[in-house]
């Protein structure tokens, strides 16, 4: 159950996170925090369904409520807004690929001991999300835009 929390909060971050980025990169419409929180949690839902479903962690339905909320909720033209969707899905799966085979060599772990629940998860994973979280960042420092914060 404690893991199941974890998991789920882990995925609450991420969801915010993808959610962030895409409001940091696009221009708002108008200031909505529903759909903003809205967005926030159902990326968090899809993210955290292999928890409870049996399907691959990361589905073909995953990204789907961030590029609904850059297609419903920005002002931007569209090929720039499934431009930063897929900066942002390049950039998680990107990052959660070479974090694997990152943390198998330097830790001389194999990948069956990151996916179990223990402490090689626990760090593993916020390791992994506390440097997505920085090349997200630095995304949004390097490419500014005039955008309303949430």
């Amino acid at each position: 159950m404690i893991w199941t929390i974890y998991e789920i909060c882990l995925n609450l971050f991420e969801g915010f996170l993808f959610t962030w980025f895409i409001t940091k990169m696009l221009i708002k419409k108008r200031t909505e925090y529903f759909s903003f929180f809205g967005c926030g949690i159902l990326t968090a839902a899809a993210l955290s369904s292999y928890l409870f479903f049996d399907m691959p962690e990361w589905d073909t339905w995953t990204f789907m409520f961030i590029l609904l909320y850059s297609l419903f909720f920005f002002s931007d033209s569209v090929i720039l807004k499934l431009f930063w969707v897929s900066i942002t899905i390049v950039a998680s799966m990107g990052w959660a690929g070479i974090s694997y085979h990152l943390f198998a060599l330097f830790y001389k772990a194999d990948i069956s001991q990151m996916l179990e629940p223990g402490i090689v998860r626990v760090i593993f994973t916020a390791a992994a999300n506390a440097v997505l979280w920085l090349i997200l960042f630095l995304i949004t420092k390097v490419c500014p835009r005039k955008s309303q914060t949430v």
